[in-house]
């Protein structure tokens, strides 16, 4: 209750055109910020793949998966 008091008086003492600008700002960086972690988290589970791959191959990290070793295993 407190802290929404005091975030509704934060927000009338900001300047108008301030206010504009962080909201024009969150509605850009927050889509920006999901699509950047649904990215990442597509990297790691490609390396992830890349690495259990390494670690359970006969070569090691010598070993490139290729469609015919893959085939293989």
């Amino acid at each position: 209750m407190i802290s929404a008091l005091y975030l509704n008086a934060f927000t009338h003492a900001m300047n108008p055109v301030v206010s504009v600008v962080v909201r024009a700002l969150s509605k850009v960086l927050m889509p920006m910020f999901v699509v950047g972690m649904a990215g990442s988290s597509l990297v790691v589970g490609i390396t992830f793949a890349h690495d259990l791959f390494d670690f359970f191959s006969d070569e090691g990290e010598n070993a490139m998966p290729t469609a015919d070793n893959m085939k293989a295993s």
